[in-house]
C-alpha cells in the first residue's frame, strides 16, 4: 500500500543520512511527508486529473508532489494545516522526477531532501520487481537485478552502499559505478516489461474511468472532505474511490 512505501522510504532514507552524518529529523519529515498528495490509483488517477485539468481549459499538469504541499499546508487538520518548516516543503514537493512546474530547480536544496528522492526510487523499484514476479508479469528476473543481489534485501543494501560510498565527503547526494549503472538498467526493464504492459494498462484504464466517473457525478463525493469536487477527488484513497464508483453503478 502506499502507506508501506512510506515506511520503506523513511527506514531507507533515515539509514542513508545517519550514514552521512545529515540531519535525520529532517529526512524523517520529508519521507513521511513525500506521498501524501498522491490521488487514488497513484499515477493512473495523477494522470486522469491532469486530463480533467486540460478539458476544464487549465493549462498545467496534475502533480502529486506540488499537491503534497497543498494537502499538507492547507488541508490537513481540518485547513488549520501542519506547520512544517521551508525545508520540508522544498523536499517533499522535489522529490520525484521532474520536480515542480514552478520551481526552476527539480533537485532539493537540501542533502536531506536528495537522499529522499534517491530512497523513493530505490524503495518502489526493488519492491515493484517482487510484486511483478509474484504476479507473473516478469517471470525471468534480469541480469541487472542479479547483478544487485539475490533478494530484496541484498538488493536494497546494494544500492544503499553505493550512494553512501559515492556520496561521502562530496557535498552531495549521487549513485555512480557498476552498481548505479545497474540500477538504471533495472528501471528501464521495468518501465518496458511492467509499466507499461498490457495489464496494467488496462487496469490503468479502468481507473482512469473510475476518476472521470466520480468527476462527472459531484453529488457522491462527500463535500466535507475538502474546498471543492477537485480536492476531494484527489484526496480519496483507492477503496473510497472504488466504493463510490460502486455507489454511482
Amino acid at each position: 500500500t502506499r502507506l508501506t512505501h512510506t515506511y520503506e522510504v523513511v527506514s531507507i532514507a533515515k539509514e542513508l543520512a545517519t550514514a552521512l552524518g545529515l540531519n535525520d529529523i529532517l529526512t524523517d519529515a520529508i519521507a513521511m511527508g513525500h506521498d501524501i498528495g498522491h490521488t487514488p490509483f497513484g499515477h493512473a488517477g495523477e494522470r486522469a486529473i491532469s486530463e480533467i485539468l486540460r478539458k476544464e481549459g487549465y493549462n498545467t499538469e496534475f502533480r502529486h508532489n506540488e499537491f503534497s504541499v497543498i494537502v499538507a499546508q492547507y488541508i490537513e487538520r481540518q485547513g488549520r494545516g501542519l506547520n512544517l518548516t521551508w525545508e520540508v516543503k522544498d523536499g517533499i514537493i522535489k522529490h520525484s522526477v521532474g520536480g515542480s512546474s514552478n520551481y526552476v530547480s527539480s533537485k532539493a536544496a537540501t542533502l536531506e531532501g536528495q537522499i529522499v528522492s534517491y530512497a523513493d526510487k530505490i524503495a518502489y523499484t526493488i519492491s515493484d520487481l517482487n510484486d511483478a514476479q509474484r504476479s507473473g508479469l516478469v517471470t525471468q528476473v534480469p541480469d541487472c537485478a542479479m547483478f544487485l543481489g539475490r533478494n530484496q534485501r541484498e538488493r536494497e543494501e546494494a544500492l544503499k552502499t553505493c550512494l553512501i560510498e559515492s556520496s561521502a565527503g562530496t557535498g552531495e547526494i549521487r549513485m555512480e559505478g557498476d552498481v548505479a549503472e545497474a540500477f538504471n538498467e533495472l528501471r528501464s526493464f521495468l518501465m518496458r516489461n511492467v509499466y507499461k504492459s498490457d495489464v496494467l494498462l488496462e487496469e490503468t484504464e479502468f481507473h482512469r474511468k473510475i476518476i472521470h466517473a466520480l468527476y462527472n457525478n459531484p453529488d457522491v463525493i462527500d463535500k466535507k472532505r475538502g474546498r471543492d469536487i477537485f480536492e476531494n477527488i484527489a484526496c480519496l484513497t483507492d477503496g473510497e474511490a472504488l466504493a463510490y464508483y460502486k455507489k454511482l453503478l
